[in-house]
Formats: C-alpha cells, sequence, structure tokens
C-alpha cells in the first residue's frame, strides 16, 4: 500500500481544503514526488519500514515493484490526481505498472440522515465533480471519462 497523508480544512458549509503532507527537505518516504522516486530509484538505495514485513525490514523499490501483479492498476483515489500527465506518467514508470488519476475532485454523496446524532454512511455512492453521477462502488470511477490513465 502506498498512502498519502493530511489534514482536511473545513472552507464552508459545503467544501473542505484537503492539505497533503509533503516531503521535508532529506525525507523521502512522507509523499510521493519527483525528488523522492528519483532519490528511492538510485542503484543502490534502500529505505526502512516501520514493523517488519514477514521478518525483513529493509527494502528496495524493485522488492515494492515485484509485488505489483503483471496488469496491475494503480489508481489515486485523491481529488485533481490526474490534472499532471507528466506526473502520473512518473509513477507509472517508478513502479512499472498502468496508473489512473482523476481530473476532478471526488464527491461523496450521503444517504439522507436520520439520526442526528450519528452519521449514517451505509449506501453512501461516490462521484467525480460537483453535479456528477454517483456511482455505488468506488471502483467504477476508474471507468469515469474524468479518469486519466498513464502506463510506464
Amino acid at each position: 500500500m502506498v498512502a498519502y497523508g493530511g489534514t482536511i480544512q473545513k472552507q464552508t458549509v459545503t467544501r473542505a481544503q484537503v492539505m497533503l503532507n509533503v516531503n521535508s527537505p532529506g525525507d523521502n518516504l512522507t509523499a510521493m514526488d519527483q525528488t523522492s522516486m528519483t532519490n528511492l530509484s538510485a542503484p543502490g538505495v534502500t529505505f526502512t519500514a516501520p514493523q517488519p514485513i514477514r521478518g525483513k525490514t529493509t527494502f528496495t523499490v524493485d522488492d515494492v515493484r515485484k509485488k505489483f501483479a503483471p496488469d496491475a492498476l494503480f489508481v489515486l483515489y485523491a481529488c485533481h490526481s490526474g490534472q499532471d500527465s507528466a506526473f502520473l506518467k512518473s509513477i507509472a514508470k517508478f513502479f512499472q505498472v498502468k496508473v489512473t488519476g482523476f481530473s476532478d475532485e471526488i464527491v461523496y454523496f450521503p444517504p439522507p440522515q436520520t439520526n442526528p446524532k450519528k452519521f449514517q454512511r451505509a449506501g453512501e455512492k461516490i462521484g467525480l465533480g460537483v453535479g456528477g453521477t454517483p456511482a455505488a462502488d468506488w471502483r467504477n470511477l476508474i471507468t469515469d471519462p474524468k479518469a486519466i490513465t498513464a502506463t510506464p
């Protein structure tokens, strides 16, 4: 798994701003950016997992690449993750797999709420862009016209 971290800042009643964490100088593992991918791809570079994975703590990018199936699809479920096609291409080359991002924001459509003390998520749908068509299964977003794909 490659995970992003950050914070959500409320802007208005209906909108929020997502702020992703970024790498500090010398850090290659907090965020996926062009510099960190270049640094981690250099021959002989290793990184350490915070906890052992099958007894191993030191890895290379090639170790990660070997975990993907030959027909793997790496999907960046993040708003506007497909707006920079060169960046998508660099991720595809980095992992040696097909990568999909989205040209618009990801929007959630929660069901009608009946309990003011508990937010009900069951039945929630997801779509792309304000006014987008909601889908019951988030995996269906990869076939949306706003899904942008890059290959290695």
